[in-house]
């Protein structure tokens, strides 16, 4: 199978959404994310077809059941080599830290999303998570990326969102959160957090913390600062950002003491805002 080839594995993960949709629509799907000729396009379903990768009837599109067994087979074998045995990250012990440096937000959020994974499949519906960012920046620089990742999360347990600013974008993306499923999202303008370039995640007695350089966090500061509306927000200069190059550092603790006190700053911080009316998200207290 030829997993990681940009055009198939687009065109899979498309069908695998979408399924039973003309030639004309799918194209319009990958196009956004692997741009391609219509004409060419065509000539790439009739190869498909002929593999018996997607099958067509009656002028729509599906996955060949053959491909979906083999999809199958390939989770079980996934599921089986590294399901039962998570992360090393879980094998931390109280006191002990993991830091992972990239040159790029981007390189780094691979490693966060890895091992935010692991710590929620390790607890599962036992805790929940919360996440702060003094902006929503994941959700607008990578939106379907980080939307299907939090919602991901919120198949295997709670997670509540909080941002420490109430600028337009700020509001925008905590909606956005709410809609990923967050069982609470938050723009509050009341948090002792820091409100440029910080991001902090609990799930049980782990602490995800990243601190932006400051040559990222002052472009992305210009963003939240100055947009009014969403017709004025350049998704795709804004995940520029993302691949700028920079020292990014995450650092992954267990630590309960500090966890706990983490935990307990989103409670005050929540109960501050709903006073203030910034609520966003959905109405159950924490």
């Amino acid at each position: 199978m030829q997993i990681f080839e940009p055009l198939q594995d687009t065109i899979i993960h498309k069908l695998i959404a979408h399924k039973g949709i003309s030639t004309q629509s799918l194209h319009k799907l990958v196009n956004k994310e692997v741009p391609i000729s219509l004409p060419n396009f065509y000539k790439v379903i009739e190869k498909l077809i002929t593999k018996r990768v997607i099958i067509k009837e009656k002028g729509k599109l599906y996955l060949h059941n053959r491909r979906i067994l083999g999809v199958l087979d390939l989770a079980d074998e996934l599921k089986a080599t590294y399901s039962t045995e998570l992360s090393n990250v879980t094998q931390l012990l109280e006191g002990q830290s993991i830091i992972h440096e990239a040159n790029s937000i981007k390189a780094l959020d691979v490693i966060r999303a890895d091992w935010e994974l692991s710590i929620n499949r390790l607890y599962g519906e036992k805790e929940p998570s919360y996440m702060f960012h003094s902006h929503p920046y994941y959700i607008l620089g990578a939106k379907e990326t980080e939307f299907s990742f939090r919602q991901q999360v919120a198949k295997m347990s709670t997670f509540y969102y909080l941002c420490a600013n109430t600028k337009f974008l700020d509001i925008y993306g905590a909606k956005l959160y709410a809609k990923a499923g967050a069982t609470k999202s938050l723009a509050s303008d009341h948090t002792p957090f820091l409100k440029e370039g910080y991001c902090i995640t609990v799930v049980g007695d782990f602490v995800f913390e990243v601190l932006y350089p400051a040559e990222i966090s002052d472009y992305f500061k210009i963003f939240f600062d100055t947009i009014k509306e969403l017709k004025d927000f350049n998704a795709d200069l804004f995940h520029r950002i993302f691949e700028m190059k920079a020292n990014c550092k995450l650092t992954l603790r267990r630590d309960k003491a500090q966890a706990q006190m983490t935990k307990q700053i989103f409670h005050e911080a929540y109960k501050k805002a709903e006073k203030c009316h910034r609520l966003t998200g959905m109405p159950p207290q924490l």
